[in-house]
């Protein structure tokens, strides 16, 4: 079980092990792939080649050329400075991402993926129970900057996997109770998220192309680093300043992303662990810098999620 109230943030780096690309990854698909995808989205909303084609050429023309020259990796940060783009930003995160959520149930779910930080994190949150709702008893939350639902998704087949006398229902009573809060919101909900049957949802790896009719409505789950905060934010910024121990898994350490978290400020005497993977020694000691002040003690460190798991997760 985990020692103390405990929460994890977690960066794109975070669902690395399931096939979700990282920053330069995300960028590199989205040049090569959003002109056609967005040409497939036209051929939906109109029968005109000579539209869809001028369409077609204007995004190329514009958002994706200089989002190819520019120098920054992040489409949010991209986005950020450039807002003109802003719809077709969203239209391609959401493409992108669906499409490697449907891969990751097609192909990475039948892979062996035993040896990944949620996989670990999981059966320490249920070693010396007695039933399954014991894994409530783990004071953790999580603070993602991920747009997919891969998380919700791991945590309810984990869940139904592990016990299967359980009836649905109450896997799902049990998810609902481990909160997790995405800063910038999320392609959508999840059926399980839902308090009412008849709230829209979007189910896990839907194929882009059967949401076509649905990308305005989607796009605005997205939202930007200059658009207003999550709905949860007060939330957020209480579960951060209440935490005994804070992890910080694949982040960025984003310098816009720590101010909307409060850091450092918002920091008493916690503890402070993060991945900095590939990240030079100047580097991690500029994090450190940002964050030493306030924290009790930090250990930021060139390793993967899961080893900073297994070298420094406090248990009981």
């Amino acid at each position: 079980m985990i020692s103390g109230k405990t929460t994890f943030i977690l960066g794109a780096g975070a669902h690395k092990p399931w096939g979700f690309p990282i920053m330069s990854e995300l960028k590199a698909l989205i040049i090569r792939d959003f002109s056609g995808q967005y040409y497939n989205y036209l051929n939906f909303i109109s029968d005109s080649k000579i539209f869809r084609d001028n369409k077609r050429h204007l995004i190329e023309e514009n958002f994706v050329k200089n989002y190819e020259i520019s120098p920054v990796c992040s489409i949010d940060r991209f986005l950020r400075e450039n807002p003109k783009f802003s719809n077709d930003g969203k239209m391609a995160i959401i493409f992108n991402l669906l499409a490697k959520e449907n891969l990751f149930i097609s192909e990475y779910s039948k892979k062996e993926l035993n040896d990944n930080w949620f996989n670990y994190l999981f059966n320490i949150m249920i070693d010396f129970s007695e039933n399954p709702t014991d894994i409530l008893k783990n004071d953790v939350a999580f603070i993602t900057f991920n747009y997919d639902r891969t998380l919700e998704y791991l945590f309810l087949q984990s869940l139904r996997c592990t016990y299967t006398d359980l009836y649905y229902e109450k896997v799902v009573d049990i998810y609902k109770k481990i909160p997790i809060y995405h800063v910038y919101g999320k392609l959508g909900n999840l059926k399980e998220d839902n308090a009412n049957v008849q709230e829209p949802f979007l189910v896990y790896g839907e194929m882009f192309n059967a949401v076509y009719h649905r990308i305005e409505e989607l796009s605005k789950n997205i939202m930007l680093i200059q658009e207003r905060k999550s709905n949860n934010y007060d939330s957020i910024l209480k579960r951060i300043s209440e935490s005994n121990n804070i992890y910080f898994l694949g982040f960025s350490y984003d310098i816009a992303n720590m101010e909307i978290l409060g850091f450092p400020e918002i920091l008493n005497e916690q503890n402070i662990y993060g991945t900095a993977l590939s990240q030079t020694k100047h580097e991690i000691s500029k994090i450190k810098a940002r964050l030493s002040k306030h924290s009790r003690y930090d250990i930021i460190q060139d390793l993967e999620s899961l080893q900073l798991l297994r070298n420094h997760l406090v248990t009981d």
